[in-house]
């Protein structure tokens, strides 16, 4: 049901990745899908022929482990008011992936400042979890 032109793009998102692969579903095999798993395969051979010309090997992006906040958060079960603003303060440095953790993290201390009758406290973290759940949404304040 797909164009071409749009299949060609999806399956070549997906060769991006080392292990990537495309997997096209549909009961028939359309002209669209025949001509994009042909050009696929063309680029595919191009691209090998290249590889092997210069001595290249195909590897992921290996990332060193950054310096953010949540490497102290791992360490720490329970984050006290400098460091909550201190993640909050860093927050855009994070990667999404880790936004979750930080958000229970948060979470745990929303509830206990609650507990303690801290209301002020809490609202202040309701709202930095919301912005945190705004960015891993994509939305912007």
């Amino acid at each position: 049901m797909r164009a071409e032109r749009s299949l060609i793009q999806t399956i070549g998102r997906a060769a991006r990745h080392v292990q990537g692969q495309a997997i096209l579903y549909g009961d028939n095999l359309t002209d669209s899908m025949a001509k994009a798993i042909s050009e696929t395969e063309r680029r595919r051979a191009i691209q090998m022929e290249y590889n092997e010309r210069h001595g290249i090997t195909p590897q992921p992006i290996v990332r060193r482990a950054t310096n953010s906040i949540l490497s102290f958060l791992e360490v720490s079960r329970r984050l006290n008011a400098h460091e909550i603003e201190e993640a909050i303060e860093h927050a855009d440095e994070l990667p999404l992936e880790n936004i979750p953790a930080l958000i229970v993290q948060l979470e745990a201390q929303m509830k206990e400042a609650a507990k303690s009758l801290e209301f002020e406290e809490a609202a202040k973290l309701r709202d930095r979890i919301k912005q945190l759940r705004d960015r891993l949404l994509g939305r912007r304040a």
